[in-house]
């Protein structure tokens, strides 16, 4: 089973991404991403659901790097990028096409949006460094204590009549709230203070950065669920009074939209 949190991002706000690119018997060129709004490895273009205006223009940043990549290097269809949830280690690779024999990668900006912190050279085939940033692999994988209901606090109202006759005011929408637990997470993913040089993200960082004005995808492997975080705070729950090893992360959010697997 697993769990993936992804936080979206802006790059017109956060920066542009840079790549510089050397072929080895094939081109020098720079990938450049200046504007776009991303997921790491998640999209929201097919998602459906009251508000999946809110997502559908996020999509997700490793294609668009692919596209890039293949826009400005020798051979046609000649780079893949991925991404293994496992390991949580970007991919880049070359085929070795067009006389390509290998490829330098130097992350000039932004590079730890996909865990890109040295110079890659001597190979076709480079995996990143370190965890990408605004991603975050839940330890036990999987939710607890889900519930997604209605905001029973502005449906509607009542009028009653003089004679009683009750006449109901409701809206024609009403956010929706989903909130789930993020079981037992390690300190070390909680606090930023605790984080490890190879796993720098941290649930303190996803909450600064996506407050209530960033939506957040929540992928448990059956449905990826679109949010944007109701309560902005970050609040880890302790699971006792003198124990701090892991938490729980509660995440209340309102509902955007959804893509069932």
């Amino acid at each position: 089973m697993s769990l993936h949190i992804q936080a979206g991002y802006d790059l017109a706000d956060l920066g542009t991404y840079v790549l510089d690119v050397v072929e080895t018997g094939g081109n020098t060129f720079t990938v450049t991403l200046a504007t776009g709004t991303h997921f790491l490895s998640a999209s929201g273009a097919s998602a459906t659901g009251d508000h999946s205006s809110m997502v559908t223009g996020y999509t997700d940043l490793l294609s668009a790097i692919d596209t890039a990549l293949e826009a400005g290097g020798a051979g046609t269809n000649a780079y893949t990028v991925t991404f293994d949830t496992t390991t949580e280690r970007v991919t880049i690779t070359h085929d070795g096409s067009a006389s390509v024999t290998a490829i330098s990668l130097t992350a000039t900006t932004n590079g730890g949006l996909i865990g890109h912190t040295t110079v890659q050279s001597g190979a076709l085939t480079h995996e990143m460094d370190i965890t990408p940033e605004y991603w975050i692999s839940g330890e036990i994988g999987f939710w607890s204590n889900r519930v997604e209901r209605e905001d029973d606090s502005d449906v509607g109202f009542t009028v009653l009549a003089h004679n009683g006759k009750p006449h109901g005011v409701a809206k024609d929408g009403v956010g929706i709230m989903y909130d789930v637990t993020v079981p037992l997470e390690p300190q070390a993913i909680v606090y930023t203070d605790y984080a490890t040089a190879a796993d720098p993200w941290t649930w303190q960082k996803l909450f600064r950065h996506a407050r209530n004005v960033y939506p957040l995808s929540i992928n448990d492997g059956t449905r990826n669920m679109f949010v944007k975080l109701r309560q902005p705070s970050f609040r880890p729950q302790k699971r006792s009074a003198d124990y701090d090893g892991h938490y729980d992360v509660r995440l209340e959010s309102w509902l955007l939209a959804r893509i069932v697997a």
